[in-house]
């Protein structure tokens, strides 16, 4: 992780930003304070749920564009969970325009520690502040407040998501300031987007459980348009899975889209996806465009829809992982990590 500036503000000063910020959140008649809208999401849940509390909260505009400032928002999401009951609960919540959509979430959010943030005072225009007073330069797409499960990072963390892709990240505690992820560098020009990603769901999932492994990969571009490169992936999905002590496998899907979170979700009990074996995938060596080259010097593959990386279930096909391109008349073409050998699939 790289550490871009480091700001430690006294309490006097970042009452000063707080106040500031307070001011400029009512310039359209919308108190947009990211407490206030907390304040109010936790009143809008315990409607329902009297018992659950925000555990995750964003802004971002509905059209998509990046904004100067975080009051320029006008759309905000919001989670919360109920861990009262025997088996935790879990909502989504929006805030569009006055209206509040409120739906049940297919199983509780994983990757984030359950810290009710209605006890963080510092409000997101103090923390973008703080970022600019780092040095950014740029306007932001999202933003978002939750307390990660890395136990490195003890109090809730803004994260700043900016035009370029690039992440900021402001401690709301200390008001100290980080650029990238927290887990590792997403990659850049210089590096293989397959295999930068696989560590990083890696990292990602171990962070739930130990003795969890990437087993599964896939990517493609959110536009649904052909790609001539594994680099031009935007929107990566991967399955893991870990041994429990009863001897079957608990299974977790990890996902990525550039410009997003990285988000864990927990699959039910009697999940078993088919079509691959167990195996540890950050331990290949071979990169997701040396595979495609090779594919293309030794087939048909002009451009891929997606890829795939896994271990067949199928030993007579390979015995190593091999990397699956989906070309554009849907033909298969598969590459050994190990040997290198081309071959339809």
């Amino acid at each position: 992780m790289k550490r871009l500036t480091v700001y430690c503000f006294f309490l006097t000063a970042m009452l000063g930003l707080a106040l500031v910020s307070a001011c400029n959140d009512n310039d359209d008649g919308f108190d947009k304070s990211s407490v206030v809208l907390i304040s109010n999401a936790q009143g809008k849940i315990a409607e329902t749920a009297p018992e659950a509390y925000i555990v995750w909260a964003g802004g971002r505009r509905a059209d998509g564009r990046a904004m100067p400032h975080p009051d320029n928002a006008d759309v905000w999401d919001f989670t919360a969970v109920d861990t009262s009951a025997p088996q935790t609960l879990s909502w989504d919540m929006a805030l569009s325009r006055g209206d509040w959509r409120i739906t049940v979430r297919p199983a509780p959010p994983m990757g984030i520690t359950y810290q009710e943030l209605t006890d963080v005072w510092m409000t997101v225009s103090a923390a973008w502040s703080l970022a600019k007073m780092a040095g950014v330069n740029e306007p932001l797409r999202t933003w978002e407040l939750y307390m990660d499960i890395n136990p490195n990072f003890p109090n809730p963390l803004f994260l700043f998501v900016l035009e370029s892709g690039k992440k900021l990240f402001v401690d709301s505690i200390t008001g100290d300031v980080w650029s990238d992820e927290l887990f590792g560098d997403i990659p850049g020009d210089d590096e293989d987007a397959v295999l930068k990603h696989v560590l990083v769901a890696d990292q990602k999932i171990k962070a739930v459980d130990p003795k969890a492994v990437v087993c599964k990969a896939n990517g493609m571009n959110s536009s649904g348009a052909n790609m001539s490169s594994p680099s031009e992936t935007d929107m990566f999905s991967f399955i893991c899975c870990a041994l429990q002590a009863n001897g079957q496998y608990r299974y977790w899907e990890v996902h990525y889209r550039k410009n997003y979170n990285w988000t864990v979700w927990d699959m039910p009990v009697g999940y078993v996806p088919d079509g691959f074996s167990v195996t540890d995938l950050s331990k290949v060596v071979m990169k997701g465009e040396t595979a495609w080259e090779t594919v293309k010097a030794n087939s048909t593959a002009l451009e891929m829809m997606q890829w795939e990386l896994f271990l067949p279930d199928n030993a007579n096909l390979s015995k190593a992982p091999v990397y699956v391109f989906l070309d554009q008349v849907t033909d298969l073409f598969a590459i050994n990590t190990a040997t290198g050998q081309v071959f339809p699939y």
